[in-house]
């Protein structure tokens, strides 16, 4: 998973969430479910601006350099040669 580095969300925007690039039709509920109890955790977190809803309709390199992104994944090839800087590792899941 990767996270925006260069901007805090602001309090008062709804950010971007997306787990887009692992998604074939047949997880996306189980996605959604996924998203539902992390976007809890980061609202009592502190976190501002969670999203409820997941983006799915965007790619995942207009995704990546989103000034409002929160939380997206990637594969290790762009995390590494395309998009070092733009966002910052915060989970490797398995």
């Amino acid at each position: 998973m990767a996270k925006k580095t260069k901007q805090k969300t602001a309090s008062s925007a709804t950010a971007l969430a997306a787990y887009t690039m692992y998604a074939p039709e047949g997880l996306k509920p189980h996605i959604r479910t996924f998203w539902a109890g992390m976007a809890v955790r980061l609202k009592d977190a502190g976190q501002g601006g969670v999203p409820a809803r997941l983006t799915w309709n965007q790619s995942e390199e207009d995704l990546w350099r989103a000034p409002n992104l929160l939380l997206t994944q990637t594969c290790g090839y762009p995390m590494m040669k395309g998009i070092t800087g733009a966002v910052r590792l915060v989970a490797t899941p398995s």
